[in-house]
């Protein structure tokens, strides 16, 4: 990232061991801590909310396809099950359905659409309106933003790059964008279904996202919901014909040996996003510039 002056990571494609190195933890909170530190004290609290923090670092991982929920295997058993149900002998239809998060964390490009288990299988999906409205994105930097951004002495010397985040959406948004592109994947999936009204239920989002869902419950419709809000899922629970599943997020980073170089694109491509502006150095010397944003 040229923005925070952090090596995000090193890879080498023909090696058995496809990532050699990420940046520290404490390295990378260290650096982030300094700028949330100087924002603060020139009262600007908001605008560490535009810089990715590790937490977002280390979901970028999950949102590539390069690391997963720590219960990865067992979400895809349970999506694999619901195939395994005769409706021609009563066994009511399984549908597969998401909570925001999930969307946003891009789990059915990369694992519905990528992963052997799933090639050739038809598999029904289940979205509600609410969810597609929970992923709005109209938030843009202006030039006050900016102005801000470059006041800092060390960001002023990025101000070449900076500048192309004038009128851009900004970093929650960017996130929700990318959950919304999911969701219009899902809507374009052979067999997918849509549920319930936005007005017909009251409450918190939650609720009202789990109601949608079970609306669409009957004597021959079940749904597998899939989130990794633990509140969600507690309110979930119990309900009739929902079966609720939570995909646990890990503590750690952990990588297989080796990964493809669409895998590497892919993160590529998450990482010009999350931090507007990523550099690719080879062997030290040749250096490709990829924006995820651009002033307009």
């Amino acid at each position: 990232s040229p923005v925070l002056e952090i090596p995000l990571v090193s890879v080498d494609l023909k090696s058995e061991k496809t990532i050699i190195s990420i940046p520290e933890k404490g390295y990378y909170y260290s650096k982030f801590d300094n700028l949330k530190d100087w924002f603060l004290k020139n009262n600007n609290r908001y605008a560490i909310q535009e810089f990715p923090d590790w937490s977002a670092y280390k979901n970028s991982f999950i949102m590539a396809g390069i690391t997963g929920y720590t219960n990865k295997n067992r979400i895809k058993e349970e999506i694999i099950a619901t195939l395994s149900r005769d409706v021609l002998k009563g066994h009511p239809s399984s549908y597969i359905a998401f909570d925001t998060n999930i969307l946003r964390d891009r789990f059915f490009s990369t694992t519905i659409l990528k992963d052997d288990e799933f090639k050739g299988k038809t598999l029904s999906f289940l979205l509600t309106d609410i969810v597609r409205d929970e992923l709005t994105f109209s938030y843009k930097y202006t030039d006050r933003d900016i102005e801000s951004y470059v006041a800092h002495p060390d960001l002023a010397k990025k101000a070449n790059i900076i500048d192309n985040f004038w009128n851009q959406n900004k970093l929650k948004d960017r996130m929700q964008r990318l959950g919304y592109i999911e969701y219009n994947k899902i809507q374009n999936y052979m067999n997918f279904h849509i549920c319930g009204n936005p007005g017909e239920a009251g409450g918190k989002t939650d609720m009202k996202i789990i109601q949608n869902y079970q609306s669409f419950v009957s004597a021959y419709r079940q749904v597998v919901l899939i989130s990794r809000d633990f509140d969600f899922i507690a309110i979930a629970q119990g309900r009739s014909g929902i079966q609720p599943l939570r995909a646990e997020l890990p503590e750690d980073i952990k990588f297989e040996e080796s990964y493809t170089w669409d895998r590497i694109c892919e993160l590529i491509y998450l990482w010009s996003i999350l931090y507007g502006c990523i550099e690719l150095k080879v062997d030290d010397s040749k250096i490709i510039r990829f924006y995820g944003l651009w002033r307009g």
